[in-house]
């Protein structure tokens, strides 16, 4: 049974991308350079904005967008029909969609904004088990360790397995994800998305902080067999 679609419940707020979408690509700059031929498939792509300043500081890279929301795959074409290295937009639904029939290896997954906005089933699960079938099915490239990169705002871990806010900002925020949708709100990157990540053979996990205290997370694939 195919779970339900995301809504515009789920948007980001207006003006987000525009204010983090240069230090995302910056951030990005290690893993998006020194290989020719790397291929990216982004996950909730949203309205492109993100997928338009990657695509234009990446020449390079080849785009793979993709979206949940019908709505609004008509606002990606018209990102993706600007841009000779990305491709129209995917139907992708996470805890549905768990391979894409797409003929090219692809090395990196991204997801920006999402595993806070969705459930632990269906965004986190959903992710990692999407990119561990589309790694494991690579051909070429295997100089290259493909990744999950995701992007958001994170609970904060102890030493002693306690979590907590890292902000005030940051628990307004998950109070008002979790009045949207119950099952929404900021994750322990140790408690909640670690174990799943391990499950799907990724691990040897990257934090990079970022403004406004949220991270980019990098998960390597470690298990290729």
């Amino acid at each position: 049974m195919e779970p339900a679609r995301p809504n515009q419940t789920s948007f980001s707020q207006v003006g987000s991308a525009d204010r983090n979408k240069t230090e995302i690509g910056d951030a990005l700059k290690p893993f998006l350079t020194g290989y020719p031929g790397i291929t990216v498939l982004e996950v909730a792509s949203g309205f492109g904005d993100h997928l338009a300043h990657l695509a234009s500081e990446y020449p390079d890279v080849v785009f793979y967008p993709s979206e949940a929301q019908t709505e609004l795959i008509d606002e990606i074409k018209k990102v993706s029909a600007k841009f000779t290295n990305v491709h129209d937009p995917l139907d992708v639904l996470l805890g549905h969609t768990t391979s894409v029939n797409i003929n090219c290896d692809i090395d990196v997954v991204l997801a920006i904004n999402l595993l806070h906005i969705s459930s632990m089933d269906t965004g986190t699960h959903g992710l990692f088990e999407l990119a561990k079938n589309l790694f494991i099915q690579r051909k070429n490239k295997k100089d290259i360790q493909p990744i999950v990169v995701t992007y958001g705002a994170f609970l904060r871990d102890s030493l002693n397995g306690d979590v907590s806010f890292a902000s005030n900002a940051d628990r307004l925020f998950d109070e008002s994800l979790r009045s949207r949708n119950k099952e929404w709100g900021l994750r322990s990157l140790q408690r909640d998305i670690d174990p799943i990540a391990r499950q799907y053979g990724f691990g040897n996990r990257v934090d990079i902080p970022m403004n406004k205290g949220n991270f980019l997370i990098i998960w390597k694939f470690l298990d290729s067999t």
